[in-house]
């Protein structure tokens, strides 16, 4: 795999060329490393508001629910430490 500019892989991509080969796949990481799924079941009044205060904010569910889980962690450090 022959070293390029960041200029050369973009002008590659965006006309549309195939890049796999200028890549070292062995090195790709998701978005998600680091991070453990879980499975919440929820009563239908609370996924609906749930849902609806996720989309007042411009958020996924999933961003949402994490946002509280880790304000009510940080609450829970701080109540520890006093």
């Amino acid at each position: 795999m022959a070293k390029m500019t960041a200029e050369e892989f973009d002008r590659k991509f965006d006309s549309g060329e195939n890049v796999d080969d200028d890549l070292d796949w062995s090195q790709a990481k998701t978005g998600d490393v680091g991070r453990n799924l879980f499975l919440v079941k929820l009563g239908e009044n609370s996924a609906t508001e749930i849902a609806t205060e996720a989309k007042r904010l411009g958020l996924s569910v999933d961003e949402l629910i994490s946002r509280w889980v880790d304000e009510r962690l940080e609450q829970e450090r701080r109540s520890a430490a006093e």
